[in-house]
């Protein structure tokens, strides 16, 4: 065979050889994307309970934290404009190595622009692939005294902005007296609520969010969880096991 040809040859072979690796390596990364990692599993029996922690809980031994039963936690990454949680990372992190189920909240400042405010909670968690949803805390009008009406379209701008960059349909958290004066825009029901009310059977429901109902439920913020240094705010979930991973993707 001439060298001319020769050399044809194995460029030709070199490429498909490329072409071929390359189709093999996408279908790994796209297989790895869709498996969910195997996730610790807690006492399934009764009620899904869960923590949430920011760096008043110090530093944490999950460890423990999950020979209490908890299934789930989320994590403060950032607050306003400008405010990381000084152990998001480490949390973070952490539950991440122990395979428990977790998902990030940012602390919403009406104060501060609302599109920001989405960025920098995004570009700080980095990936929301094989966690919860995103959180918006959404607890205090701050001081330009904002009316009801601007505050919520505000808001909204920030929950827009964050499923925009995410792909997921934030969850709210609040309390019922501030989401009666502060959320009141029927379309606010369309997100998942976190309701954070204490000392009641059940939480009383935001009209927005009468016929959906309560996602998660915080119904203490002073409990102790061994492995937790200081006292804790403790949540359940409002369904089955399954449908709790199924929030997850």
């Amino acid at each position: 065979m001439p060298f001319k040809s020769t050399f044809k040859l194995f460029i030709i072979i070199g490429l498909l050889s490329i072409s071929l690796f390359s189709c093999v390596d996408k279908k790994e990364v796209e297989q790895q994307k869709s498996e969910k990692p195997n996730f610790w599993v807690g006492d399934t029996t009764g009620s899904i309970h869960g923590i949430d922690v920011s760096h008043h809980q110090e530093a944490i031994n999950w460890d423990s934290v999950k020979g209490a039963g908890v299934s789930f936690v989320f994590v403060k990454a950032t607050e306003g404009i400008d405010y990381v949680d000084s152990m998001f990372t480490t949390n973070w992190s952490d539950l991440a190595n122990e395979n428990m189920i977790r998902g990030a909240y940012h602390f919403y400042v009406s104060d501060d622009d609302p599109e920001q405010q989405a960025e920098w909670f995004v570009n700080n968690v980095g990936s929301f692939d094989n966690v919860l949803p995103p959180v918006v805390d959404v607890e205090r009008a701050g001081h330009r005294h904002l009316t009801p009406e601007a505050y919520i379209d505000n808001l909204m701008l920030c929950l827009i902005q964050i499923e925009k960059l995410t792909g997921k349909k934030p969850i709210i958290y609040s309390s019922p007296r501030f989401a009666s004066e502060y959320l009141i825009h029927q379309n606010i029901g369309q997100y998942e609520l976190w309701i954070a009310e204490y000392g009641v059977d059940q939480p009383t429901l935001p009209d927005p969010w009468a016929q959906p109902g309560w996602k998660f439920w915080q119904y203490t913020y002073q409990d102790i969880v061994p492995g937790v240094p200081k006292r804790v705010d403790k949540n359940i979930f409002s369904d089955k096991f399954h449908k709790l991973l199924e929030m997850i993707d």
